[in-house]
């Protein structure tokens, strides 16, 4: 067989040919003519080689060798572009077509020669096209181009038995340049949409080269799906789940189904869907559904629950065993099957986009039934608080009872009744609590003695196993209605219910009256007064007058006028922004008693005993009224009290800034004309008319008017200073 290398050196040696051949063309053409003429006279001879020399002067050479552009593989011993040879068959010379077998591995050679001398092909690219579509006849496109020269194309056939396609072979791309005998590697490319760049090309035959790689054969994979299906009792064989395709069960059995699926083609299948048909008496169980692959380790990967419905989308599975897997799920046998025999066959089914037809596969599973399981149950309950003794089906309750419930059950079926649970509905009574005590949950079998169940009976249930025809026995245990409920009557239902894997939940209900009156609640009022202490005043006020600079003190009265206990109570002042608390003027009022506070009644508020109902107290404190505080503003505050027990009171007192208006003094001036005297007065003095001389009797009016007039200043000043102390008394 032709090794790679061998086709590489037969390359070398054709370049080699095509170039002594192509730069023999004129000598050949020039020895030939000399050598067909024979001269016995020399100067003859000479003679005509001039003539010979001036002809072949004259002679049009192709334009392509006068151009001065670089161009590709035209002169006539240039080879094409592209040949081939199958490696894998030995072939020992490079041709077109080449006939080859999928997977057998295709050399390929891409000859170059720049035949403009002179010149130079900058960047030289080759670029080998390969067939996409699968086909018996590929062909290849080749693609010779530089910056500088015009693109020179070619086909290479490769013709296959079967519809296949080429693909190339990573690292086989090598160079022989410039006549060089040992190649040079060149990156992978060849075959890209860009191609490769073997740089720049002189004109000439010596630098004509070739570039080699290897395509591979390969025939279009074809996508194949294969499924299998398996079944195991969970309920017979927990934990073991012995896989088979045939197996047995019992009514309420737990079954568990696992499909194996795989694609052992040679190609991807693409959307892939597994799906399962369920036969009849059985359930599917949600959430149980999971996928286990290479990839999801053994505790597997949760699925949706339309396994039996639109089925499980694994998407595109490639061929060979790493993409295969397994999913698993459950269903359960209805209990409730009469005597008979039942043959549950269950189908998995596997489909894709690509593959023709589904694949299926089955698994059976064989019930017989001889005998028909049965249960009963009754509900009772009995107060422990009030002492009953009989459990009966309604009674009633109070606040705080703890209740005691009794169900009584019986296996009254024909067959043994298989895992057999037992559990119970708390009443859902919205704004009574009720508690399961923890600890009560007992159980009594005829004959079986009594024992301890876990504190589940009002949760998952209580397993007590399977329970043989004619087996009794009853459970118990207890409750507590919580304090604090919604005021009003109430029906508490409770209700107990029993199941086996064979037989369906069968239930019973006990009733308890409750009856919620409202407990005492406090009630709590407050009132709010002040009083100006730069006033003097010694009585409390809604309301009341001040001036800037003022000292207020303020009175916050509180008591209890409802019919229970007010707890965690918290007095808090809310002062209006124009008045500043003096600090350690707080003082409590209660019980008889007179008790200094810390400050902040006006921040976060002041703690006060509690006070039972008709208690009552009071506190005061002190501020001062700031200097810039405007004419007319009314200074509100506001103070709160709160309870534990969600009660709230508030009230408010007010003062008005008043500023008192200074009446001006009078001022007398003299004005006297011809005719008379006469003087004007500002403030309270009225004007008067004088005698037109002077003298005593003018001076002894101005006087007397002067005296007027301060006698009307003090008595307006005197009415307003009453206006005001009456305003005050309000």
């Amino acid at each position: 067989m032709l090794s790679y290398n061998n086709l590489q050196k037969r390359g070398a040696k054709s370049l080699d040919k095509a170039r002594d051949k192509g730069e023999s063309q004129m000598e050949k053409l020039t020895n030939k003519l000399k050598n067909s003429l024979t001269f016995k006279n020399r100067s003859i001879r000479a003679a005509f080689l001039v003539f010979l020399a001036l002809i072949l002067s004259q002679i049009t050479l192709p334009a392509e060798i006068l151009a001065s552009s670089p161009k590709f593989n035209f002169q006539p011993g240039d080879y094409q572009l592209l040949r081939g040879a199958n490696a894998t068959a030995g072939e020992q010379e490079w041709h077109d077509p080449v006939a080859a077998a999928p997977e057998d591995s295709v050399a390929m050679i891409a000859y170059y020669h720049n035949g403009i001398e002179q010149t130079v092909a900058r960047n030289t690219k080759i670029r080998v096209e390969l067939p996409q579509t699968p086909s018996k006849t590929l062909i290849s496109n080749g693609y010779l181009w530089a910056d500088n020269a015009t693109q020179v194309t070619d086909t290479f056939v490769v013709n296959v038995s079967q519809n296949a396609f080429l693909e190339y072979i990573p690292g086989t791309t090598q160079h022989y340049t410039n006549g060089n005998q040992t190649p040079q590697p060149l990156p992978d490319g060849i075959t890209s949409v860009e191609g490769l760049n073997i740089g720049d090309v002189v004109g000439c035959w010596e630098y004509a080269g070739y570039v080699v790689f290897q395509v591979k054969i390969k025939a279009p994979g074809v996508a194949d799906i294969a499924i299998e299906k398996k079944v195991a009792n969970s309920t017979t064989d927990a934990g073991s789940q012995n896989w088979t395709d045939q197996n047995t069960a019992s009514p309420g059995d737990i079954l568990a189904y696992r499909l194996y699926f795989a694609n052992p083609g040679t190609a991807t299948a693409t959307n892939v869907i597994v799906s399962d048909v369920l036969p009849g008496y059985v359930t599917y169980l949600n959430g149980t559904t999971k996928l286990y692959t290479n990839t999801t380790g053994t505790d597997g990967q949760s699925l949706p629950n339309t396994i039996t419905t639109t089925g499980i989308a694994l998407g595109d599975l490639d061929a060979g065993g790493a993409s295969s897997g397994y999913i698993v799920f459950q269903v359960k046998i209805n209990p409730n099957l009469v005597i008979g025999n039942y043959t549950l066959t269950n189908i998995g089914r596997i489909t894709a986009t690509n593959v023709v037809h589904e694949k299926q596969d089955t698994a059976v599973t064989i019930v017989n039934i001889t005998g028909q399981a049965d249960l009963v149950i009754s509900k009772t309950v009995r107060n422990l608080t009030k002492n009953e003794e009989n459990f009966v089906e309604q009674n009633t309750a109070s606040v705080g009872n703890i209740l005691e419930y009794k169900l009584e059950f019986a296996s009254n079926g024909t067959a043994t009744a298989k895992n057999v649970v037992i559990k119970d509905a708390l009443p859902q009574v919205s704004g009574i609590p009720i508690h399961y005590i923890k600890g009560s949950t007992k159980l009594y079998i005829a004959g079986g003695g009594q024992k301890t169940l876990p504190d589940t009976i009002t949760s998952t249930g209580v397993a007590i196993g399977d329970l043989a025809p004619t087996t009794e026995g009853y459970v118990t245990f207890k409750v507590r209605i919580d304090n604090c409920p919604a005021v009003g009557q109430f029906t508490l239902i409770n209700t107990g219910k029993i199941s086996a894997s064979n037989v369906s939940q069968k239930k019973d209900t006990a009733v308890t009256h409750l009856t919620v009156t409202p407990p005492p609640q406090p009630y709590l009022n407050l009132e709010k007064l002040v009083k100006n202490e730069s006033k003097g005043e010694i009585e409390w006020f809604n309301s009341n007058i001040a001036v800037p600079g003022d000292t207020l003190q303020y009175y916050v009265w509180f008591k209890n006028v409802g019919d229970g206990s007010a707890s965690e109570l918290l007095v808090k002042d809310v002062l209006p922004s124009q008045v500043s608390y003096i600090p350690g003027t707080t003082i409590l009022h209660i019980n008889g008693e007179e008790q200094k506070l810390a400050d902040g009644i006006a921040g976060p508020g002041i703690s006060i005993p509690d006070l039972i109902p008709g208690k009552e107290g009071y506190t005061t404190f002190k501020v001062r009224v700031n200097e810039n505080v405007a004419d007319k503003t009314v200074l509100t505050d506001i103070a709160h009290i709160y309870s534990g027990e969600g009660c709230h009171a508030q009230d408010s007192a007010t003062t008005t800034i008043n500023i008192p208006y200074e009446p001006q003094a009078p001022v007398i001036k003299i004005k006297q004309s011809q005719t008379q005297t006469q003087y004007i007065t500002t403030g309270e003095v009225k004007g008067a008319k004088l005698p037109p001389t002077g003298g005593m009797a003018t001076v002894a009016l101005v006087i007397t008017s002067a005296i007027v007039g301060t006698w009307h200043y003090i008595k307006a000043k005197k009415e307003l200073l009453a206006e005001y102390a009456k305003s005050r008394m309000l």
